[in-house]
């Protein structure tokens, strides 16, 4: 059994940035600063919403900071005091290497914690997102394979164009409601608005209200919407359901009830289709098969940043 350490002590006080500012010398050998961070803390603290964090402000043996100096810095660049912060002195010096090794904290703890709005939703799409830069969207049932710094690291990049698909499509959550997750309709919002703003828009709103879906005429090879379906026999060639369509009618059935995997396969296929006017007489998807991918050109916001997701 390991020795008590005598000089440990801890304590609650409110620290002053003036305070924060000194302690800031004495870190020597933490990870690196993180802007991101320190610019959503500080607008927390400045905006008076800050919660103190359970978490202590933390030095070892020898006096150097070992813990929370993102912390630290936003109270200087809020030039606001930290009240009621927990801070411990005298740890041993190893202790820096297991910082954070506690119990186990979800996507969305941490997201709420480092300041972001809709934490639980934002945590789902943004694992998605780091799984599709690192090509593994088929282990979406599997979120435990992505690591909470890259779902930060994804948020840092993205928000706020992630908070308008995640409302955009909360809007309508009823519409879903024991269906088809909203954070995978978000995140293909998301993912596909850059290149196909318009059809992303409007592909949304049809599956989720079932307002503007129409038939598909396919002539020669071309195919053109058809503003009414009661005739399914055109002159003008085969009338098909639109990808839209063939979605909504699995979304609204009540025999349907399938994987977040097959979900997801079932959202990329018809929203590819879409995109391409492609016409096709049903979705399908077995775990056996290849999984479609979304056919983007990529995101703007992680143009040169994909190797912090990878």
């Amino acid at each position: 059994m390991q020795t008590p350490q005598t000089s440990l002590k801890a304590r609650y006080i409110d620290i002053t940035p003036a305070q924060a500012q000194r302690w800031l010398g004495r870190n020597k050998r933490n990870r690196p600063l993180r802007p991101g961070q320190v610019k959503r803390y500080a607008k927390l603290m400045d905006e008076g919403k800050w919660i103190t964090s359970p978490d202590a402000i933390a030095f070892d043996s020898e006096g150097r900071l070992i813990n929370g100096q993102h912390r630290l810095q936003a109270a200087v660049q809020a030039d606001e005091p930290i009240e009621d912060a927990l801070v411990a002195s005298g740890l041993p010096t190893s202790a820096f290497k297991i910082a954070d090794m506690g119990a186990k904290r979800t996507a969305a703890d941490v997201l709420h914690i480092e300041g972001f709005r809709h934490p639980q939703e934002l945590g789902a799409v943004m694992k998605l997102l780091v799984l599709w830069a690192q090509d593994r969207l088929e282990k979406c049932n599997e979120y435990e394979v992505t690591e909470k710094f890259r779902v930060v690291r994804a948020a840092e990049l993205t928000v706020p164009r992630a908070y308008k698909s995640i409302e955009r499509v909360g809007k309508h959550k009823q519409a879903l409601k024991g269906s088809l997750p909203r954070s995978l309709v978000a995140f293909t919002h998301f993912l596909y608005r850059p290149a196909h703003a318009e059809a992303a828009d409007s592909f949304i709103d049809q599956i989720l209200t079932g307002k503007g879906i129409v038939d598909w005429v396919v002539t020669g090879e071309s195919v053109t919407p058809k503003p009414e379906a009661a005739d399914r026999q055109v002159e003008q060639g085969s009338v098909y359901d639109s990808p839209a369509y063939l979605l909504r009618r699995k979304i609204t059935s009540r025999r349907v009830s399938a994987s977040r995997e097959k979900w997801l396969a079932w959202l990329i296929q018809s929203f590819n289709w879409h995109v391409r006017k492609e016409p096709h007489g049903r979705l399908r998807y077995r775990p056996s098969d290849q999984f479609p991918r979304p056919e983007v050109r990529g995101i703007p916001e992680l143009e040169g940043q994909l190797q912090f997701l990878g």
